[in-house]
């Protein structure tokens, strides 16, 4: 569920926000024992801190992801995408690299982003623009099949 969990690694803090909640303002921050026990009193507050509706709101999804195996889906969606767009940059003018880890994909291109964006949206996929060269494709979890096939159909109009 968490990035961490991919590495030989045990974080301290863990903050998640966002997606949590399924759109409902939430944040948490989980906290190793030895690390919380140092706090004092007042040393961390949260925004939304006892909220019922957020903390229903985060159990219910909580309960859909794992339920309904998103975290499944979102590793299965995103090797299949970064795997194709690995193939097609081998052979594309305009890709330096693809890069990620489940649905957070990250595509560098050999040049300013801006028109390829403006075309996907056109076509009817989003994508996030990060700095002048990186382009982002950020599905949401429950992404399917014929969603990812046109994620791919598209970037590799755009990227020709």
């Amino acid at each position: 569920m968490f990035a961490y969990e991919h590495y030989d690694i045990v974080p301290d803090v863990v903050c998640m926000a966002k997606a949590i909640a399924g759109g409902v303002p939430m944040g948490a921050t989980i906290a190793s024992e030895d690390l919380y026990d140092k706090l004092e009193i007042g040393e961390h507050n949260i925004t939304f801190g006892g909220n019922p509706l957020a903390c229903a709101a985060a159990n219910a999804t909580i309960d859909i992801i794992i339920e309904e195996k998103l975290i499944e889906n979102s590793a299965k969606q995103g090797e299949k995408i970064i795997s194709n767009l690995s193939k097609f940059s081998e052979e594309s003018n305009v890709i330096r690299e693809v890069r990620g880890k489940g649905l957070m994909i990250g595509i560098e291109y050999k040049k300013k982003t801006q028109k390829i964006l403006d075309q996907a949206e056109k076509m009817g996929v989003l994508l996030l623009k990060t700095g002048l060269t990186v382009v982002r494709i950020v599905p949401p979890l429950i992404i399917n099949d014929n969603q990812v096939k046109k994620v791919l159909e598209v970037v590799r109009k755009i990227s020709e």
